[in-house]
């Protein structure tokens, strides 16, 4: 489930960076739900350009055992996904988990990535977004 849940947010990332977003400062949220999931990728924008971007792995624990949650709680997500998005440099990286919820944030450091990964038309990014199941807006 990590490997599929960290290749999601992998494309994800990919096709953010490469169509990119714009028209003045904007800003675009696209989630996805997968394998129990919900993935939400957070994006800022100033006119054509990517100004900041965060993910957010939200996963709802209800139908776990305490001791499964304990075991979660022993798991490093932020070294897994950073793994997983080895492109990317991620910063601020966050895990949680509490009333039996995975949350899990982490900023992506922008300012490390190519100025051609960060433009773009942001109608192309939502509509790219959209045919790979995400929901946006």
């Amino acid at each position: 489930m990590k490997k599929r849940l960290m290749g999601a947010a992998l494309f994800l990332c990919g096709v953010l960076c490469l169509t990119g977003c714009g028209g003045g400062s904007s800003k675009l949220t696209c989630t996805i739900s997968q394998s129990g999931v919900d993935i939400t990728l957070n994006a800022g924008f100033d006119g054509n350009k990517v100004k900041d971007m965060s993910l957010r792995y939200d996963m709802d624990l209800s139908s776990y055992s305490d001791t499964q949650i304990s075991l979660l709680e022993k798991q490093d997500y932020c070294k897994s996904i950073k793994a997983s998005m080895s492109q990317f440099e991620l910063k601020n990286c966050q895990q949680n988990i509490s009333n039996k919820a995975l949350k899990v944030t982490s900023d992506i450091d922008v300012s490390k990535m190519s100025d051609s990964d960060l433009t773009g038309s942001p109608e192309e990014t939502k509509k790219a977004l959209e045919k790979m199941g995400f929901s946006c807006k």
